[in-house]
């Protein structure tokens, strides 16, 4: 599925406040004792996160993707925001670099799309020196969290049954696991929470709320998600959410969790990839 610029940075823009934070995160699962470091950001799209480590203290960082409209974009919002980031055109699973040609090699939101995540993986693995890290992020769709202080309990849980509807895990789960079978070490697993706290102001036109739900039902419907019976419980639901909405604003509680899984390529010269089957 291909998408748009405005859609890459607004989405991500949005659930992954507040940016230092998200940042400091990076930094310490990179753990870079010394300056300066070379990073390679996988499958990068408009450079939102290829940006966020580039700003890390002591980071070159390099992007590559396949689209090279995204890759247009990249470099014009990058220069837009003085950052000197050279974005290169390539396909994760066979890059064009030479073995070893970065201290860390990461990859953002991209893996799901790999029945198996060890072929990416072992690529990330491969440019990466000994000693370096490969850092990966991918969603747990089924770690759907809501809470709106105008419903009641049973409906915000409703809310979650929603959110999970006809979902898998998501590619978050697979990634300890891939990395271990590459030969990487040192595992570690930080859940972020995209999504978060918003201020939903419950002024938006309860006709157009509705609409917007119906056509996610009737998606869901066609692509074989949900029963009818299944999406009239759900449209009861967002009915009660729309008249709770014109009582007035509130802080609502919404997201999933992006695992932020990353590991150490072992220091010793062989095969990263000696274990995947």
């Amino acid at each position: 599925m291909g998408y748009t610029v405005e859609h890459l940075e607004t989405s991500r823009a949005e659930g992954f406040q507040p940016l230092p934070v998200l940042r400091a995160v990076l930094g310490e699962l990179l753990g870079f004792a010394e300056a300066p470091a070379a990073l390679l950001d996988c499958g990068c799209g408009t450079g939102f996160f290829t940006r966020q480590y580039a700003r890390l203290p002591g980071i070159s960082a390099t992007g590559l993707d396949m689209d090279e409209t995204l890759l247009a974009a990249a470099r014009d919002i990058a220069a837009a925001e003085g950052l000197d980031i050279p974005f290169v055109q390539g396909d994760i699973t066979c890059q064009p670099f030479p073995d070893g040609s970065f201290d860390a090699a990461a990859s953002d939101i991209l893996l799901e799309i790999f029945p198996d995540k060890t072929v990416p993986i072992g690529e990330l693995c491969r440019v990466c020196r000994p000693g370096g890290r490969v850092l990966c992020m991918e969603p747990n769709y089924r770690s759907a969290v809501y809470h709106d202080p105008r419903l009641t309990s049973e409906d915000n849980r409703l809310w979650i049954d929603w959110m999970q509807a006809g979902r898998a895990f998501g590619a978050g789960v697979e990634l300890p696991e891939a990395m271990a079978r590459c030969g990487l070490e040192e595992i570690r697993l930080v859940p972020w929470l995209w999504g978060g706290l918003r201020e939903d102001p419950g002024t938006e036109d309860p006709a157009a709320y509705l609409a917007a739900r119906e056509a996610e039902l009737e998606q869901g419907i066609a692509l074989g998600l949900l029963s009818e019976e299944e999406a009239e419980t759900y449209r009861a639901l967002f009915r009660r959410t729309a008249g709770a909405r014109r009582t007035g604003p509130a802080s609502v509680l919404r997201g999933i969790n992006v695992y932020l899984v990353c590991g150490r390529k072992p220091a010793e010269k062989g095969d990263c990839n000696a274990d995947r089957i």
